[in-house]
């Protein structure tokens, strides 16, 4: 699926009156209401994604977390990362003539699944994957449906396009009409309020109430000639009523109307629905609104998608506000985990470089045109232009103890701005430095500045300003200083391209230098605060490439955490910890947060794999990829615990603790089995499955989750085989693959975690029986022995009763140099032009049969003469034509999983696994790196 981000400026879409308008309401977790409309996350699917139609109709989600979209061309089935078009009409019930349009959707309260369309009402019970269908010969009126609802005692009604309404109840229909006081056809809404009474919205007439199995008008001033849309009560009990002329507002006999003079964005109201945030939202043929109750009591409305009719409006379990458009798709609303700094939206384009707080708390950016902003709070105090700073970026800032202001460059040294004049000073080699591109400054305890650059590490002391160096010529691990951090007992560690240098006592000194980790690219240094005793502390370290080490100081002990074991990447640049003892860190494809109580765990044994969490523009960050990204200075924890980091689009800013996070665990969902390639239902009666001779399994799954779906990740298990979890990154395929099965039971059971790491306690089950074939019982295993007993006694019989004689032993007939070598050219031709090998059903027998040659011939002269067996054969060629297509221009845009199988391999698991080994490099970390090349 090809998911396309907008902003909330999107494309115009034609002015449309005519539209299908229905009313969903859905108590569940909402948008924070806080926040303006516009800092919403909005993304848009559309026909070239996969659905059906760009005239979304309604939408509804069932208990097992599919969401479901009725459009003008039929009814699909979305699970967050594909949509999957679904027939649910019975064939007996449908005439090859008819169209098929669904209506309208509604989920009862049992969790079924009600469509209304052209045809007639259908139902789906998602237990059993079984859908009914009730037409005019079961006593629905015959009549396109409009809308359907159900009310408290579980009756459903039914409202036509054109007649009047059906009650369904105990699988009856009963019609009501004119003689029932039903004076109005064509319901667009039906509302059940709070104290029970059924009110029905007609598009002809006005309001009825329906008690004591009748229909009377609902007397309601100012609603004479206007048509009902929607409808929709409140948390206060107050009734909003949306029309085709104005937004209506009703509380017993006071009633006030809204329309576009007082700010709604268009008078023809289309769907109106109340968030569990208590935000009203209002849909109209231009644009959406969200209303804002004021103190006084008055109301003023937001405005967003305003070029785009609205057809209907839902909402999920996970916070997302689902709009659907006439002719312009599907879209969603979210909340941005991060938010922006709002002093800077006054300056686009400009290029943050560098950020930092001081003592006073008031934030200082740099940027790289050598600007220098100073804010208290979120006011500008000023901002500095320098000729000296001109032209170069500041990638570095710092206070120092007299509270003067330095500034480090990317060629032009270092900077000091005095207090008190506000002039500069400027510092170069001239002045001591080692190198004029500084990338970091650190305030030690001795009030010494620290200055990191591109060859060593300067400091300057602060008795005396005298500035000395240390570089790679004196013993520093490594040519760039990256970074500087002094631990509790006041010795200095400077993180550089090939690995930490420790200086005693924080002085220059050869004597007084260790390294660790030599040959490693570090990135910054850690130093857990949690760990008091000095003969346990820890560090932590972040690496550019090798993951994020754990240092145990007393030991020397160092923990890896990368990849394999769950991080997300291992391209680390800094580090921070929040509050919660959750490390924060930047990294080559976002931010990534994991818990500091897991590492732990995991240096200790007790736990397998990390919940590595990551960020990026999909939850609000301005970018994923960061300015000036080695400096400490490319992020900042604020005195008042707030994150911000500094991308290339901005800076993004996470408060910890007052960012909603999603904790609803996906349900897990085994969407299909195949045993030797065929397809069988999931949903029948028994609970176990029996089988015989089987060499193939395929199981696949999904977890339908919609806050970024593309990062849920799985774990599976099947019990019988595995000995333990096997663990998939979200990239993987989301299917298990087992081959060659022994007879015996199994149990398969896979669950998943949400894009926060929140895995579901409840694991998706499928258990089956593989029967032994006849050869593989335990009666033809004992029948087989005692014969194979009985032989060999016969045959040590009669060797006792012949006469000895010596016999040479059987020798292997050398192989014949020029046949194997005719063999070899042959192979090469069926490998490079044939490409033979992406057959993922390739054998030993098949390849033997192309050349012409047994099976045990070419095993011969592929441990020979090759030195290799076949699977090391055929996988070699599979991998190089994979790095191939990873490296080129075509192969970025397809699939990991595509790849795969344009190569031969028969699952993703086997491909990745395959692919590390030969490279060292999953196919994700080779096509990143071949890019960059």
């Amino acid at each position: 699926m090809l998911k396309e981000r907008r902003n909330y400026c999107l494309k115009k879409q034609p002015y449309a009156i005519a539209i299908f308008i229905l009313l969903f309401w859905c108590p569940l977790s909402a948008l924070n209401p806080e926040k303006k409309i516009d800092q919403y996350l909005i993304d848009q699917w559309q026909e070239s994604d996969g659905i059906l139609s760009n005239t979304i109709i309604s939408i509804k989600q069932t208990p097992d977390n599919y969401l479901w979209i009725a459009s003008s061309r039929g009814l699909s089935r979305y699970n967050g990362i594909k949509f999957s078009v679904m027939s649910y009409l019975e064939e007996d019930k449908i005439k090859q003539q008819q169209t098929a349009t669904p209506y309208t959707l509604f989920v009862d309260k049992a969790g079924t699944l009600w469509i209304g369309s052209s045809v007639g009402l259908t139902s789906y019970q998602y237990k059993k994957d079984q859908f009914k269908t009730y037409t005019s010969t079961d006593g629905l009126t015959n009549d396109r449906i409009r809308h359907i609802q159900e009310d408290m005692r579980g009756n459903l009604w039914i409202t036509f396009f054109s007649s009047y309404v059906n009650l369904f109840s105990r699988g009856k229909f009963e019609s009501f009409n004119n003689a029932h006081g039903l004076t109005g056809k064509k319901i667009n809404a039906i509302l059940e309020d709070y104290s029970g009474n059924l009110l029905f919205g007609s598009r002809e007439n006005g309001v009825f109430i329906f008690k004591e199995q009748k229909f009377s008008k609902y007397p309601i001033q100012k609603l004479k000639n206007h048509q009902i849309i929607a409808m929709c009560e409140d948390h206060k009990l107050k009734l909003w009523i949306g029309t085709n002329n104005g937004l209506f507002r009703v509380h017993g006999s006071y009633v006030e109307k809204y329309c576009h003079k007082n700010g709604l964005s268009h008078n023809y109201v289309t769907v109106i629905l109340e968030d569990s945030e208590r935000n009203l939202w209002i849909g109209t043929v231009k644009g959406l609104n969200r209303l804002k109750r004021k103190q006084n009591g008055g109301v003023a409305f937001e405005k967003l998608l305003r070029s785009y009719t609205i057809t209907c409006l839902f909402e999920d379990r996970e916070k997302n506000l689902w709009v659907g458009t006439f002719n312009s798709g599907l879209m969603r609303l979210k909340d941005s985990k991060f938010i922006a700094y709002s002093p800077l939206e006054k300056f686009p384009g400009e290029m943050f470089t560098a950020v930092f707080q001081d003592r006073k708390a008031d934030i200082w950016i740099g940027t790289l045109n050598g600007e220098l902003f100073h804010f208290k709070d979120k006011y500008l105090i000023e901002l500095i232009k320098s000729p000296k700073l001109s032209g170069t970026g500041i990638a570095a800032i710092r206070e120092d103890v007299n509270g003067n202001i330095w500034l480090g460059t990317n060629g032009k040294g270092v900077f000091q701005r005095m207090k008190e004049s506000g002039t500069f000073v400027q510092y170069t080699t001239q002045h001591g430095l080692t190198d004029n591109l500084v990338t970091s400054i650190f305030l030690d305890s001795r009030r010494n500045l620290w200055f990191c650059t591109f060859d060593g590490v300067s400091v300057r002391q602060y008795n005396d300003g005298v500035i000395q160096s240390l570089t790679f010529r004196d013993g520093l691990s490594g040519k760039i200083a990256h970074n500087v951090y002094e631990d509790r007992s006041r010795n200095i560690w400077i993180a550089a391209d090939k690995g930490v240098t420790v200086l005693n006592g924080g002085q220059i000194a050869k004597q007084n230098i260790k390294h660790y980790l030599k040959g490693i690219s570090i990135a910054s240094i850690y130093e857990d605060p949690a760990t008091t005793d000095s003969k346990n502390r820890l560090y932590w370290i972040a690496t550019h490439g090798a993951g994020l080490k754990r240092l145990k100081l007393n030991d020397g002990s160092i923990t890896s955490y990368t990849t394999e074991n769950g991080m997300t990447t291992n391209l680390i640049y800094q580090i921070l910890e929040d509050q919660q003892a959750y490390f924060w860190l930047t990294s080559d494809i976002g931010i990534l947060r994991v818990s500091k109580s897991e590492l732990n765990l995991f240096a200790k044994g007790e736990l397998d794999q990390i919940n590595c969490i990551y960020y990026d523009i999909s939850d609000g960050m301005k970018s994923s990829e960061f300015n000036n990204q080695f400096s400490r200075h490319s992020l900042l924890k604020t005195h008042n615990g707030e994150l911000w980091f500094i991308t290339k689009k901005g800076i993004s800013i996470f408060k910890p603790g007052k960012t909603p996070m999603n904790k609803v665990p996906p349900p897990v969902v085994i969407e299909a089995v195949f045993f030797d390639q065929q397809s069988i239902p999931l949903h029948q009666e028994a609970n176990t499955y029996t089988f015989k001779s089987i060499e193939d399994v395929k199981i696949s799954f999904n977890a339908p989750t919609f806050l970024s779906p593309e990062k849920a990740k799985f774990k599976y298990i099947l019990k019988g085989f595995d000995v333990k979890w096997q663990y998939l990154s979200p990239e993987e395929e989301r299917a298990a693959y087992y081959k060659d099965l022994a007879p015996g039971s199994y149990t398969f059971l896979v669950t998943a975690c949400n894009s926060e790491g929140v895995w579901n306690d409840n694991e998706a089950v499928f258990s089956f029986i593989i029967e032994p074939l006849f050869f593989q019982t335990s009666f033809f295993l004992i029948t087989s022995l005692t014969l194979a007993a009985a032989f060999l006694f016969l045959i040590l019989y009669f060797v006792r009763k012949r006469p000895f004689t010596n016999q040479k032993k059987y020798q292997t007939t050398p192989l014949n140099p020029y046949h194997a070598e005719e063999c070899i050219k042959k192979l090469e031709v069926l490998m490079k032009n044939n490409k033979v090998y992406r057959n993922e059903k390739i054998s030993l027998r098949s390849l033997a049969k192309k050349i012409g040659i047994s099976s045990h011939l070419l095993s011969r002269i592929l441990n020979e003469k090759l030195k290799c067996g076949f699977s090391t054969y055929i996988n070699s060629y599979r991998v190089e034509e994979a790095k191939e297509i990873l490296s080129t221009p075509n192969g970025v845009k397809k699939t990991i999983i595509t790849i795969g199988h344009d190569v031969g391999f028969n699952s993703m698991t086997a491909f990745h696994k395959i692919f590390k080994k030969y490279t060292g490099k999953t196919p994700k970390q080779y096509r990143k790196e071949a890019a960059q090349k």
